[in-house]
C-alpha cells in the first residue's frame, strides 16, 4: 500500500484515518513503543484539561480582581472630590 502525500493525508477526514488505521492494524506487529505512545497521549490530554480549568480560573480571578480595583478607586475618587 503506497502511502498518502502530505496534502492527502491532512485532507482526510477522521473517520477515514481511523478506518485506515484499523485495517492497517490488522496485519501489523506492534512492539511495547505502541502502548506506550498512547499512555503518552492520555497523559497530554489530562495536562491540557488541567490547563484549561486553571485558566479558566485565572480568568474568573483576574475579572474579580479588576472589578475590585475598579470599586476601590471609585470610591477614592469619590471621597477626594467630596471631602
Amino acid at each position: 500500500m503506497k502511502s498518502e502525500s502530505y496534502k492527502e493525508l491532512e485532507n482526510l477526514s477522521e473517520k477515514d484515518l481511523i478506518d485506515k488505521h484499523d485495517k492497517l492494524s490488522k496485519d501489523t506487529v506492534v512492539g511495547t513503543r505502541h502502548y506506550l505512545d498512547e499512555l503518552y497521549r492520555r497523559t497530554q490530554i489530562r495536562q491540557t484539561k488541567t490547563m484549561l480549568r486553571y485558566t479558566k480560573w485565572m480568568l474568573a480571578f483576574t475579572i474579580v480582581i479588576t472589578l475590585a480595583t475598579f470599586i476601590n478607586v471609585s470610591v477614592f475618587v469619590i471621597d477626594f472630590f467630596q471631602g
